[in-house]
């Protein structure tokens, strides 16, 4: 994760438990690495940190790392078990402006059952990963809808496409 990414972290969430002293001292967070060392607090989840180029790599053991957030703050976002909640960065300008081509995207990997239209999903076919806002119109065929008017809609068959997860939260990096 690029210091940038800290950056952008940091003014989003100040309150983040990681950002400033606290009972095992201060912890300054300014990469990747930083990020790996700092010791888990029994009330933090390890969320790993993959690219979306390849939508089988969504563990820690496969991705870039992972990020320790506190339990209270991912209850907020989600009743889903930490185990199945990923990050991913943004690819392409197909979504823009909704996301930016590094946006920070949550996943909830539990959610695999399309269950109300217009929800923005990560989705793969043929093992190349995608992020799109979905419309069913019937039982096995959707919309997938890319908020950049620049780039058409796609009518598909649901049955060639894996749902990887749903997207729950969006951080946006300048």
């Amino acid at each position: 994760m690029s210091a940038r990414t800290i950056e952008k972290l940091r003014e989003t969430f100040p309150d983040f438990f990681l950002w400033s002293e606290t009972k095992r001292g201060v912890l300054p967070l300014t990469s990747n690495s930083d990020l790996a060392s700092a010791q888990l607090d029994e009330e933090s989840h390890e969320i790993p940190i993959f690219e979306l180029t390849n939508e089988e790599r969504t563990s820690a053991d496969d991705g870039q790392g992972v990020m320790r957030l506190p339990k209270s703050f991912l209850e907020m976002l989600t009743s889903a078990p930490a185990e199945y909640l990923a990050f991913a960065h943004g690819v392409g300008d197909s979504m823009t402006p909704t996301l930016g081509e590094r946006d920070l995207l949550l996943l909830d990997k539990s959610q695999d059952v399309i269950r109300a239209n217009d929800q923005i999903w990560c989705l793969s076919s043929d093992g190349v990963a995608m992020v799109k806002r979905v419309r069913i119109e019937c039982k096995s065929k959707a919309i997938l809808i890319s908020d950049n008017s620049a780039v058409p809609n796609q009518h598909i068959n649901l049955e060639r496409f894996k749902l990887v997860g749903r997207v729950i939260a969006i951080v946006k990096i300048a």
